[in-house]
């Protein structure tokens, strides 16, 4: 898959631009704030629906216009598929694919795949942990919808339980609902982490072997949840849950019972 056409009209800088690509490397070059970041981060968001540089859309439409559009067409082995992106700060943002409007942005995944590297990316190496799981997150999302809809639910589920603890009328009952959602779903994007760093770590020890002439080895691993499968996982998840559902209540000052929890067999 690569590239053929990139087309943005009243987006950041540009009234209107069309930009042809080669099967080779390409490479954009200009002076200084002429534009040549926001071409890249043009094909990105026909890549997974958002920037890498920015959560406000808004930000992407020419500051004296209203609304900005953006058009990608890649060349697949089968044939080509086009990406097209209205955005309007009146009623927000649309997505079409091959022409017809998808209602959720899940159905763009996958459609164009693309790794967005820039200095800011150094995050994932120097920063929090945050930063690696959204690198993560991004990857998979790309390769895989169904890892998509699963990190989606678990937001959800953890945006709800959340608001129950803070609503101030928390019981063990309630939160046994949202908790049991939030670890079998949980226990499924773990291990597909855990895979994910797997196979990138052969990737990475190779390289590193051979920049540095075989004398280092580099390693990556996965902290998470113990557990050799889903199904183990899920428990230890349920079990730390439930450990920490004190600490969890007290911060919001509210009283919760102790519980303990047992393994069926």
């Amino acid at each position: 898959m690569y590239v053929t056409e990139l087309t943005v009209v009243d987006y950041r800088n540009y009234t209107k631009q069309v930009v042809h690509f080669s099967d080779k490397i390409n490479f954009v070059e200009g002076r200084n704030a002429q534009g040549k970041t926001n071409l890249l981060e043009a094909v990105y968001l026909c890549s997974v629906g958002k920037s890498a540089r920015t959560p406000r859309d808004r930000e992407l439409i020419c500051h004296d216009k209203d609304r900005a559009y953006i058009k990608l067409t890649v060349k697949k082995s089968y044939g080509e598929d086009r990406v097209e992106i209205a955005l309007d700060k009146a009623t927000g943002k649309r997505i079409a694919i091959n022409g017809m409007p998808i209602s959720r942005i899940g159905e763009l995944m996958g459609v164009v795949s693309t790794v967005f590297f820039s200095p800011d990316e150094m995050r994932i190496v120097k920063e929090a942990p945050a930063d690696r799981r959204r690198f993560m997150d991004i990857a998979l999302c790309q390769m895989s919808r169904t890892y998509f809809y699963l990190l989606t639910r678990y937001n959800k589920v953890l945006m709800q339980r959340n608001k129950l603890l803070k609503s101030g009328s928390v019981t063990d009952d309630a939160l046994d609902v949202w908790d049991m959602q939030l670890a079998e779903t949980g226990s499924k994007i773990i291990k597909t982490r855990r895979g994910f760093v797997e196979n990138l770590n052969e990737i990475t020890r190779e390289s590193h072997e051979f920049l540095t002439d075989g004398k280092e080895t580099l390693n990556l691993g996965y902290e998470s949840i113990d557990g050799e499968n889903a199904e183990e996982i899920r428990y230890n998840f349920s079990k730390k849950l439930l450990c920490d559902r004190a600490i969890d209540c007290e911060a919001i000052r509210i009283p919760v019972r102790t519980r303990t929890i047992f393994r069926s067999k």
